[in-house]
């Protein structure tokens, strides 16, 4: 794509509801550098609203699409992203119900993991009483008031080894709402797959299997769920539990809508760096680079601050551990650029780099930060902790509102999933989850979603330890699909 150091406007005012993009941007930038009144009389607010607008209109940084196309001049719900975990107890799955109804409300994207529910009809506690399980709760959420014009998401989480996997496969081929579901798949389950084999099925997460069922009878619903256009992620829980021991995470995280792990009732701020800005004559622009990543997690933290949240409990968590998420767009023609001869090892030389620069500015950043505001907050990187204002600064999150509007490939990585071009995809995206604070998730396109393809990138993901997959289908095979399907 071209890239001319400038933001698409086009693209931009298409998303602001026809509004004059860079009239929109200079209210953006304002309204977020005004957050800096909260911490006493600013220095120089006006070089900070200039700092904020030229980061975006320069393409250098962009926030997501909750932040960048929020109207601030009128009462629209800002939007963002929650992910909540019910347990068996009666009262707490209607109290996460009202939750849930109240974040549809407020426009805000829910995802509810039902992975530690028993299966529909199970005994719970004492007495009679039985499990509703999660296909008649998906049923029931699904169900949950939403305001009227409002277009939020109610999106499913449900381990593939979960008693009720097929019902609840079966519930979203049946429903006529675009249901998002995520699958935390297990080891055993890509071993079974592998060897067309049996894998056991359980009541709830860590329990003894009590029913076997062939991998390839329930990765067939999955492929055809696909074909018909429904939106379903994967998630390794052997490597996100390997995950969240090695980065010291003190509780098993519930996954979000944008495939990030954090607390329950937890919203982040995220942004977009564009690596494709700063690639100039073979080398890297730090100074250029470590600018904008001290700008972008001050940008950041301010969002956390003017964001209106929908009830005390999610104020209070956000504010609390103040996680923000800072992503890449092209690091493989970023990569190209610094390293035009090539050569596996350079290239691997080149990407450590990149990313240990940015992980260190950004720490730096947020410790200088917390200086000023307070330090809350530690991080653990290169095998130790360090002080910051941010329980989390670094993951990968793919939003296409970012390629559209800076005119860069959506993909950090590629989309070319053939030979080669997979397994050094597969290597760069290793190198760079291992030093994120958090999922750098593995985005796909395929030609075609047939059996085969899907069985290939599933298990190609989990070899290379990915924490997740996203397989995403090209739109003229969407077409293809449907019609072989019906």
């Amino acid at each position: 794509m071209d890239n001319d150091g400038m933001i698409d406007k086009v693209s931009l005012k298409s998303l602001i509801d026809h509004r004059d993009p860079l009239e929109h941007l200079r209210q953006l930038a304002d309204h977020v550098a005004r957050a800096d009144r909260r911490y006493g009389p600013s220095h120089d607010l006006q070089a900070l609203r200039d700092g904020f607008y030229h980061l975006m209109l320069h393409n250098f940084f962009l926030p997501e699409a909750a932040i960048l196309c929020h109207n601030f001049q009128s009462d629209a719900l800002m939007g963002g992203h929650v992910a909540l975990r019910p347990t068996d107890d009666f009262d707490n799955l209607f109290l996460t119900l009202k939750q849930v109804s109240i974040y549809l409300q407020n426009n805000i994207d829910v995802a509810v993991d039902f992975s530690d529910l028993r299966a529909s009809r199970a005994r719970v506690g004492t007495g009679d009483r039985q499990s509703l399980g999660p296909e008649k709760l998906m049923e029931l959420y699904e169900k949950a008031p939403r305001h009227d014009d409002q277009s939020s998401v109610i999106c499913f989480y449900l381990n593939i080894d979960h008693l009720d996997i097929s019902r609840c496969l079966a519930f979203i081929r049946e429903s006529p709402n675009q249901n998002r579901l995520m699958i935390g798949v297990s080891r055993e389950f890509v071993w079974a797959l592998c060897n067309g084999a049996q894998y056991g099925l359980r009541h709830k997460r860590q329990q003894e299997p009590s029913q076997f069922i062939r991998a390839d009878d329930v990765f067939n619903k999955i492929v055809d769920l696909l074909c018909l256009g429904k939106e379903i992620s994967f998630f390794f829980e052997d490597w996100i539990d390997a995950f969240v021991y090695n980065h010291r995470f003190s509780i098993r995280p519930v996954v979000n809508l944008q495939g990030q792990l954090v607390d329950s009732h937890e919203i982040t701020a995220s942004g977009c760096l564009n690596l494709l800005s700063f690639a100039r004559d073979n080398h890297l622009d730090e100074e250029a680079l470590s600018q904008t990543i001290r700008t972008a997690v001050h940008f950041l933290d301010n969002c956390i601050e003017i964001r209106p949240y929908p009830d005390q409990i999610t104020s209070e968590k956000s504010r609390r551990t103040r996680r923000v998420g800072l992503s890449v767009l092209g690091l493989s023609a970023a990569l190209e650029a610094i390293n035009p001869e090539g050569g596996e090892k350079k290239e691997q030389r080149c990407l450590k780099y990149i990313i240990d620069f940015i992980n260190t500015q950004a720490i730096k950043a947020s410790y200088e930060l917390g200086e000023q505001r307070g330090i809350m907050q530690k991080i653990w990187y290169n095998g130790r902790w360090h002080p910051a204002r941010h329980s989390q600064l670094i993951t990968q999150i793919h939003q296409a509102e970012w390629a559209r509007v800076s005119k860069t490939p959506l993909y950090f990585l590629s989309d070319n999933l053939s030979g080669d071009a997979s397994d050094k995809n597969g290597a760069r995206h290793s190198l760079w989850q291992n030093d994120s604070h958090n999922i750098a998730s593995y985005k796909m396109v395929m030609t075609h979603m047939g059996y085969g393809p899907l069985k290939d990138a599933l298990i190609r993901a989990h070899s290379n330890h990915c924490l997740s997959l996203e397989p995403q289908i090209k739109a003229e095979s969407a077409r293809e699909a449907v019609v072989r399907i019906a």
